[in-house]
């Protein structure tokens, strides 16, 4: 199984496989998404993950396979999938441009859908199992413009993406429910008296604006530094300090060098 994503309910789906003898080897939701997999299967992987899905909550793009099966089963909600039609062969990838070397003729997966595919050909259902019909997309973009998504520049394409990653990056952790969110850490807020947000070149506006947000809404009292000087600032630090480090390709080295201190001047406790 391929998993990305989160599975907001994977703690209560954890323990009724517990209780049916299903036994685990980490603490991801991703295996138990493979568990209740398992646990549904009677011979038919697209119903298997059909059922299981059934029964999630939360944001993913998910492939199956299984050694009886020549076939791929896949379901996405949030996170996208794009299936690839070949000549005897079909493909599927998160993003177009993964699959431009080997086709031009692909299928966008929306929220909600299933997919079986196979070398003969792709069927696709909704959660309900209903045969739903996705129109075939024939690619006539470069690899570069493709990598571009249809944009002239990589900044005017990623300025056009922030809502799509904003999306992604919250899907499956808002429980309108409770008004709250769930981020997956063992952090108690009641312990932090100050945030240092760190990070280098582009990350660090994006650092800066989170500075905004912890101030004006958290009511954290915030500090922002670009990493590379992080470290010779010397800064105050202690036990309820808690630092948020942020990075993108180019920059992490960077980063984790804010987290040393020059080697002339001692450790801080």
């Amino acid at each position: 199984m391929i998993h990305n994503g989160i599975i907001e309910n994977y703690l209560e789906l954890k323990e009724a496989l517990q209780a049916q003898g299903h036994r685990f080897a980490s603490e991801t939701d991703s295996e138990v998404l493979a568990h209740l997999v398992e646990e549904k299967y009677r011979g038919d992987l697209f119903q298997a993950l059909r059922e299981a899905l059934g029964e999630v909550r939360g944001a993913y793009a998910v492939v199956v396979v299984h050694e009886d099966h020549e076939e791929i089963v896949a379901a996405r909600t949030v996170s996208p999938l794009v299936v690839g039609l070949g000549e005897g062969e079909n493909f599927l990838a998160s993003d177009v441009p993964a699959l431009l070397p080997y086709t031009r003729r692909v299928i966008f997966l929306h929220d909600g859908d299933l997919a079986r595919i196979t070398r003969e050909g792709v069927e696709i259902a909704d959660l309900k199992g209903r045969p739903v019909a996705r129109e075939v997309v024939e690619v006539d973009w470069t690899l570069e413009a493709a990598e571009k998504g249809g944009f002239p520049h990589y900044m005017l394409k990623e300025i056009y993406e922030q809502p799509w990653v904003l999306e992604n990056t919250l899907g499956g952790r808002l429980r309108e429910e409770e008004g709250d969110v769930e981020l997956g850490l063992a952090l108690d807020p009641k312990e932090v008296d100050r945030v240092h947000v760190i990070a280098c070149g582009t990350a660090s506006y994006a650092g800066l604006y989170g500075k905004y947000l912890l101030e004006a809404l958290a009511r954290i009292p915030t500090e922002w530094d670009v990493a590379s000087e992080y470290r010779y600032r010397d800064p105050v630090v202690d036990r309820k300090t808690l630092a948020i480090a942020i990075s993108q390709s180019g920059e992490t080295i960077d980063t984790l060098e804010g987290f040393g201190r020059p080697s002339a001047r001692e450790p801080a406790p």
